[in-house]
């Protein structure tokens, strides 16, 4: 199915419709062999830890809140929103950390906004700040 989308465009519906059909086959393969999906990739624990997604570009002091308050709820990992711009990311990225602390876990999704140059600053800063993942930094 890849394969033949390349003459209409790998994007939009065709491609989310691929990606449907890979999950029923996954959810097949894994009912036919009685085994759980998560067993089949190759994971060997039955639990993982939960992340608080949000901290949705909001002002700084109101993204500490928020952390504060997933705190609050149990979850000891959080992942928040990046790619307004380097100056927001960067201040927002250290409100949060300060919110949090250095023990817990921050993930940080910068929605495919940024140019190959500030996606590698930006990873360098978020190495400096203990970011557990940095993901979608640039379009594929």
């Amino acid at each position: 199915m890849y394969g033949l989308s390349r003459w209409y465009g790998r994007k939009g519906a065709a491609l989310s419709a691929q990606g449907g059909v890979e999950m029923a086959l996954w959810d097949l393969r894994g009912k036919a062999q009685d085994n759980p999906l998560w067993e089949l990739l190759g994971g060997s624990r039955l639990s993982c830890p939960v992340y608080a997604s949000g901290l949705l570009w909001d002002e700084y002091e109101s993204l500490a809140t928020e952390a504060a308050r997933h705190l609050d709820q149990g979850f000891r990992r959080m992942k928040m929103r990046l790619g307004r711009s380097e100056e927001y990311d960067g201040e927002a990225v250290r409100a949060v950390r300060r919110a949090i602390g250095p023990n817990h876990d921050l993930m940080a999704d910068a929605s495919m906004r940024y140019p190959l140059d500030l996606a590698c600053r930006m990873g360098r800063f978020l190495g400096e700040q203990k970011v557990f993942w940095y993901g979608e930094p640039f379009i594929p």
